[in-house]
């Protein structure tokens, strides 16, 4: 399909009566993603609808790429301009935010993949200020830029394997319950009254360093 003279390729699912997942969460609802090649990289436009007449609709959106590690480890250094780091137990967040001055977890500035091995979430992303892949070795940088709903991250170093995620999220991990406890700030779920449409986006982008 062409937009805008763009290939791209969109994909639908829709939870409906008669679904299995639907008798698993019975709201009415439908999520449509776009992939769309673009100059130097790809954007995944996310749509949501709210079909349900009475119910609202509570969701967060994520990707979760694999990027691959090329050259040695510490050729390759991560930017996450994160605002905190989310204290966790057992890979689950406890919606407790954690400052990042002084803390091992801190990628608001880049840092090699050496000696970096961490499964975790971060908060308080923007649009204004995107992660960065810096792959040292090619003299390539891939950018992830997303619009203002994803204000979370999970970043994934896996040591002794040969690739790595950064993962943009509209909302922690386990969100909703997170938010059940009173936790809104930290849990980010987005709540869609019913008939509404909401959609927003993330890009990759590979440039020269």
């Amino acid at each position: 399909v062409l937009e805008g003279q763009r290939p791209s390729l969109t994909a639908r699912y829709r939870m409906a009566p008669g679904d299995e997942a639907y008798d698993l969460f019975p709201i009415r609802n439908s999520l449509e993603v776009t992939f769309m090649l673009r100059p130097g990289g790809l954007r995944l436009i996310f749509t949501v609808r709210n079909e349900d007449d009475a119910s609202t609709l509570p969701f967060g959106l994520a990707i979760h790429p694999y990027f691959p590690v090329i050259g040695a480890r510490a050729d390759v250094r991560l930017q996450v301009p994160a605002k905190a780091h989310m204290e966790a137990i057992d890979l689950l967040p406890t919606g407790r935010l954690e400052p990042l001055d002084g803390s091992p977890y801190d990628l608001r500035s880049p840092r090699s993949l050496e000696g970096l091995d961490i499964d975790d979430v971060y908060w308080g992303l923007s649009a204004d200020a995107p992660q960065t892949i810096f792959y040292d070795a090619i003299g390539k940088k891939l950018t992830l830029t997303a619009s203002d709903l994803f204000t979370h991250s999970v970043v994934f170093t896996p040591a002794g394997q040969p690739f790595f995620c950064i993962e943009n999220q509209s909302c922690s991990t386990d969100a909703h319950n997170l938010y059940a406890k009173g936790l809104q700030t930290a849990a980010h779920l987005t709540i869609l009254e019913p008939g509404a449409v909401h959609t927003s986006w993330v890009d990759l982008a590979l440039a020269d360093q």
